[in-house]
């Protein structure tokens, strides 16, 4: 036996008439939405970095006054802070030096002046000594926590994204004699978020 399915007007009716009532409970429950409100949050630590050209810089006979410019390119995301430390104090003869009799000196002092650009304009220090450039002194523009009594000038408010800062190596004639050869120091500078 086959079956058959007959559909008669009445049936038709009232399918159509459901179909219509259940799009109607369907529309109704998609305007009832819920709706969540999600807040997203994200971090970008404080950081600084610094380049230098070069890590040299020849200053050439520092029998006479003179000075010596170096550019370096600074990225600070914060305010920060920078130090400088001399390794010697000033510029320091190399290897051993023996002279018999005479007034002669074995190291020439030089000065730093210092300008950083930032966002907000810029800042820096003036003629600081080598002598004065220690670790002692730099030591609270260094902690982990940064030391309000850090003698270098900060940013403030100010940050420094791909900007300039420069150093001016300054030195005068010295006052007693030098031996001959190669005077060197080493100057570490760093720029720390505060």
């Amino acid at each position: 036996m086959i079956g058959r399915l007959e559909l008669r007007p009445s049936s038709v009716r009232y399918g159509i008439l459901g179909a219509v009532a259940l799009s109607a409970v369907l529309a109704s429950q998609a305007q009832a939405a819920d709706t969540v409100s999600l807040t997203l949050q994200g971090t970008i630590p404080a950081d600084c970095a610094m380049t230098a050209p070069n890590s040299s810089l020849q200053l050439g006979d520092i029998t006479r006054n003179g000075q010596q410019a170096l550019s370096l390119n600074v990225n600070c995301n914060a305010p920060f802070a920078y130090s400088l430390v001399s390794t010697n104090g000033g510029l320091k003869l190399q290897g051993a030096a023996s002279v018999v009799g005479g007034a002669f000196a074995s190291s020439q002092p030089y000065s730093v002046t210092t300008s950083f650009q930032t966002d907000q304009g810029s800042f820096g220090d003036g003629a600081l000594p080598s002598g004065s450039l220690t670790l002692a002194n730099a030591a609270p523009c260094l902690a982990a926590s940064y030391g309000a009594s850090c003698p270098f000038a900060n940013s403030g408010a100010g940050v420094a994204i791909n900007r300039t800062a420069s150093l001016i190596i300054g030195w005068a004639a010295p006052t007693a004699p030098l031996l001959a050869g190669t005077y060197s120091d080493v100057l570490t500078v760093t720029v720390r978020a505060m």
